[in-house]
């Protein structure tokens, strides 16, 4: 039975991995981006060739996002106490791709705020209510990847600069292009604008755990 259950085990991260890879992939993250056999520079090469559009599947990226959540989550819960095995491989796997989830998530964050101010005379509810949500799952899956790693990413200066900044730059300019629908058709964008205000600031607090700040 222990044979089992270790094989199960063993079957159960394999899956994670392969499911961690598929996300990096959907987001645009790359890692191990150091390792750029031409002799590039890392983050040009990555923005050149990794970038991640939300315009184009962006409902899938969106659903990769809450799956990050719900691991780190989970792996969080589980470390309390009694660490399992199981907690402890997802921890680990985040710590190895932490960071440059991160950065591709805040690739989207910005992606999704410029593409707004660009469509300003765009009002519509099914517009600002896809740029709200995309908003509060990036934010919520950065707090969750932090809250995770904690000091882990105490080394990662310039990833949570950049997401303290595009955590702000979103808060200071959330209302704009979204005042008219939010007045037009009822609570529901305003209701998106309060959880993404929620979620960014849950962000900002969440930050101070990385321990670089």
């Amino acid at each position: 039975n222990g044979g089992g259950g270790g094989g199960s085990g063993t079957d159960s991260n394999t899956d994670e991995g392969l499911i961690l890879t598929a996300i990096c992939r959907i987001l645009g993250a790359r890692v191990g981006g150091r390792k750029n056999k031409e002799g590039g520079n890392e983050s040009e090469d990555r923005d050149a060739s990794s970038t991640s559009e939300p315009c184009d599947g962006g409902k899938l990226a969106f659903a990769a996002l809450d799956v990050i959540s719900s691991i780190c989550d989970h792996a969080k819960d589980g470390m309390i106490g009694d660490s399992t095995l199981c907690a402890f491989v997802e921890c680990e796997m985040m710590r190895s791709i932490g960071p440059a989830l991160l950065d591709a998530i805040r690739d989207i964050i910005l992606s999704l705020h410029y593409e707004k101010c660009q469509q300003q005379q765009q009002h519509d509810d099914e517009t600002s209510l896809y740029y709200l949500h995309g908003l509060a799952a990036c934010f919520r899956a950065c707090a969750s990847i932090v809250s995770l790693l904690e000091t882990r990413l105490c080394r990662a200066e310039k990833t949570v600069r950049g997401l303290r900044d595009a955590a702000w730059l979103i808060l200071n300019n959330l209302n704009v292009g979204s005042s008219s629908s939010s007045s037009s058709s009822g609570s529901r964008p305003g209701g998106e604008m309060q959880s993404v205000q929620r979620a960014a600031t849950a962000l900002l607090s969440t930050l101070a755990l990385a321990g670089n700040s």
